[in-house]
């Protein structure tokens, strides 16, 4: 899928097209409504008994995560249709003004064929009042005008003055025949403003009421999104409800997967903000040194003087941060739903022993009632590739350790506990490389 393009798809004759960024969020809505309607299907199949387990847990997140999708596509759509008002609407403001323009425009060529119309016939009826005195009076009358005259001066007199007269009937007909060209050229012109004006004014019309339509469409999705936010909030407790049964009848203890959004995004943005002012490790282990009066040695090594790694791939040879206890309850990852599992989970027992999974110092210290409860950041220093690594306990009861502390491999930092976003006592683990939070696995060893 193309986020300007829209999406290509194969047709029943097995040829591709390019559907509409419009067409393919209907087509994904489509897609998404089914997946729905089957995971009701599959929920409505268990027993009440059979509600506290994985699978049917794991089937009541699948949909809350289509649901999360559905509700992603409704705001798009939404989001879609607004653009699409407001370049409407500026289309819109542009073609009323061109339509006032028009409007003047054939207005005032109506008044100019007005005019025209009123010159036009009182030259045609001077015209026309000659032509019957011509008539009436003869051609005869003329000559014998000409020939009666008593001497050559009143001859010429007369022959001026006749000849003025058809010099005059000659320049109405002119003009009668100039206005008349007028008039059927202004004539035509009015009927071009008059079929423009119809035009835009049906335009207009019709984008008004494409606007009037995505409008009504925006209110029944914005209607749809809050039924369905009242179902997946609904959803939503049930399954943490059913994972706290689930964990205290398996030990298996994790956190509750649907915290306020709002919470985690400001522990986020604190551990990001920690993250993005870390040093490096000769400033680092420089400030240490500093602190204890110890300025015999500022550069740092890989040897065991040095709080941390430099440039060593032996930074990421991790310890199992709670000792004795390797089962894991949640797996780093994304639940069914697609959200994120950011970490490791180890189970343990109240006030089980948290260790340092490798030497480093502590860069911060939080006690939380939501989220990851009572937690530690240590900053290990840098690996191979001079990435810097940083790992978290989260959900202890109590912190042992403070801010700008040095700690060994395998050092007590913490006494297990449950605090925060928890379901019951477990070490929730994370490693975190250059910034991002990895899968530890592979870095642990007893």
């Amino acid at each position: 899928m193309t986020d300007a393009q829209g999406k290509a798809v194969t047709n029943q004759n097995g040829e591709t097209v390019t559907m509409s960024p419009e067409e393919a969020l209907n087509q994904q809505k489509v897609d998404l409504e089914a997946k729905l309607k089957e995971s009701e299907e599959k929920l409505a199949k268990y027993q009440k008994g059979q509600m506290a387990t994985e699978e049917y847990i794991n089937s009541l997140d699948e949909k809350i995560g289509y649901m999360n999708q559905d509700l992603s596509v409704l705001d798009t759509q939404i989001n879609s249709a607004r653009e699409k008002i407001r370049g409407l609407k500026q289309e819109t403001k542009q073609l009323k003004k061109a339509i006032k323009k028009v409007q003047k425009q054939y207005d005032e060529t109506a008044e100019e064929i007005d005019e025209l119309n009123k010159s036009f016939q009182k030259t045609y009826s001077a015209y026309c009042l000659r032509m019957r005195a011509m008539y009436i009076s003869g051609s005869d009358s003329i000559l014998v005008a000409l020939l009666t005259s008593k001497d050559i001066s009143q001859f010429l007199s007369r022959y001026e003055m006749i000849k003025a007269v058809s010099k005059s009937d000659a320049k109405l007909l002119k003009e009668a025949k100039i206005k008349t060209k007028q008039i059927s050229e202004k004539s035509d012109k009015i009927a071009e403003q008059k079929a423009m004006l119809e035009n835009s004014k049906a335009v207009l019309d019709e984008k008004s009421a494409i606007i009037e339509n995505e409008r009504d469409g925006i209110e029944s999705k914005q209607a749809e999104i809050a039924q369905k936010k009242i179902i997946l909030a609904q959803d939503r407790a049930e399954s943490d409800a059913l994972l706290a049964e689930y964990a205290q009848k398996t030990q298996m203890y994790s956190e509750y997967k649907y915290e306020d959004e709002e919470l985690l995004k400001q522990v986020d943005n604190e551990i990001s903000s920690v993250l993005s002012g870390l040093k490096t490790p000769e400033e680092a282990t420089t400030a240490v040194k500093s602190d204890k009066n110890d300025k015999k040695n500022n550069t740092p090594s890989e040897n065991n003087s040095s709080p941390l790694y430099y440039n060593s791939a032996g930074v990421l040879n991790l310890t199992y941060p709670a000792p004795g206890h390797y089962s894991v309850s949640c797996a780093y990852g994304r639940y069914s739903s697609g959200k994120a599992h950011t970490g490791t989970d180890f189970p343990y027992p109240v006030g089980s022993k948290v260790v340092a999974a490798q030497k480093g110092i502590v860069i911060k210290t939080r006690e939380l009632n939501y989220s990851y409860g009572k937690y530690v950041m240590i900053y290990h220093g840098t690996d191979n590739l001079g990435r810097k690594i940083v790992t978290l306990y989260a959900h202890n009861s109590q912190l042992l350790v403070s801010t700008g502390q040095t700690v060994k491999k395998g050092q007590q930092i913490a006494r297990g506990g449950s605090t925060g976003n928890s379901t019951g006592p477990h070490c929730h683990f994370e490693l975190i490389i250059d910034g991002s939070k990895v899968n530890s696995a592979p870095y642990l060893s007893k």
